[in-house]
C-alpha cells in the first residue's frame, strides 16, 4: 500500500483525552516524519489548544498540517498560513442556543485562549484544567453567540444524551450539521464542515490522490475524513463509526492501536 499522507484525530484515537501520546504512536509519528509520509493532525479542537499539545509531544519537528475545529481551521506549518473556514454566523448560534433552552444546559464556545460559557459546572471545569483552557463568562464578554465561530459545544450528563439528540435530529435545518464527538458531547458546526473536506483541501494543495491517504478516527465527526480515503477506526471507537471505515485497529487508543496499525500496514 503505497501511502503518502496520514491523518489522525487526536482525543481517544492518537492519546485518550487529556493523556500523553502513547509510546508506540510517538514511535510512528517520528518514522514518518523519517519517511517523509506527511501528517496531519485533525481535531475537533482549536488551533491554540492543539498547539498546546503539539508542544507537550516534544517531538523534534512540527506536523506539516494540523486542522482545528472539525475542519473549519487549518494551520499550514509548511508554507506559514492559517485558513478559517466556514463559521456559524451570529444570528444561526443565537437561534441554536434559543432551541436547547429548555434543556437547561451550559453551552460554550471556545474564545480566544479558552471557553466561553454562562456559568461554571463540574464538566467545564474539569475540560478547562485538561485542556488548560481559561473560563470566561457571558455575563462580562456577551452571549455564546456574540462572535461568528465554527461551532457551539454541549456537554450532557450521559442520561440525557438519547433525549438530547433524538429532540435535535427530530428538528433538522439546513443551517448547521450534528455531530457526537463524546459520549457526553454534541457540538452543533457549519453545515459544509468536515475533516473530510479540509483533508481534500490539503490533498489538492499536494497533488496527493484519496487512494494514497490514510486516516484514522473514532468518533462521529471523524467519518466524513474516513469515508473520503483508507479509513481506519479505532477499536474502542463508536460503532456507526466502524461501520463507515475500510478496517479496524487491532488495539485500542491507549495501547497505541494507531501506531501498532500503521508499522503492520504502511511502515513495513
Amino acid at each position: 500500500m503505497n501511502i503518502r499522507l496520514v491523518a489522525a484525530d487526536l482525543d481517544n484515537t492518537l492519546a485518550p483525552t487529556g493523556q500523553p501520546l502513547p509510546p508506540r504512536n510517538r514511535e510512528a509519528l517520528i518514522e514518518l516524519h523519517k519517511r517523509g509520509i506527511d501528517f496531519v493532525l485533525a481535531s475537533g479542537k482549536n488551533l491554540y489548544s492543539l498547539n498546546r499539545v503539539e508542544t507537550k509531544w516534544n517531538l523534534p519537528f512540527r506536523q506539516p498540517y494540523v486542522m482545528g475545529m472539525n475542519g473549519a481551521e487549518l494551520l499550514d506549518n509548511r508554507n506559514n498560513r492559517t485558513y478559517v473556514f466556514e463559521q456559524l454566523t451570529c444570528d444561526v448560534l443565537k437561534e441554536i442556543y434559543e432551541m436547547m433552552l429548555p434543556f437547561g444546559l451550559n453551552p460554550f464556545v471556545y474564545y480566544q485562549d479558552g471557553m466561553l460559557a454562562e456559568h461554571d459546572d463540574e464538566m467545564l471545569n474539569a475540560s478547562s484544567l485538561r485542556n488548560e483552557l481559561k473560563i470566561y463568562y457571558t455575563e462580562v464578554k456577551g452571549p455564546v453567540w456574540s462572535h461568528p465561530t465554527a461551532k457551539i459545544l454541549y456537554r450532557i450528563p450521559q442520561e440525557m444524551v438519547p433525549e438530547v439528540r433524538k429532540f435535535i435530529l427530530d428538528h433538522p435545518c439546513e443551517k448547521w450539521g450534528l455531530v457526537q464527538t463524546q459520549k457526553n458531547m454534541l457540538e452543533f458546526v457549519h453545515p459544509e464542515t468536515s475533516k473530510g473536506h479540509t483533508l481534500k483541501r490539503i490533498c489538492e494543495m499536494n497533488d496527493i490522490p484519496l487512494e494514497e491517504v490514510m486516516a484514522f478516527g473514532d468518533s462521529e465527526n471523524d467519518e466524513e475524513m474516513l469515508k473520503c480515503c483508507h479509513g481506519i477506526c479505532l477499536l474502542d471507537g463508536f460503532d456507526s463509526t466502524k461501520r463507515v471505515s475500510e478496517d479496524i485497529t487491532y488495539l485500542d487508543c491507549k495501547d497505541g492501536g494507531f501506531g501498532d496499525y500503521l508499522f503492520r500496514h504502511v511502515l513495513l
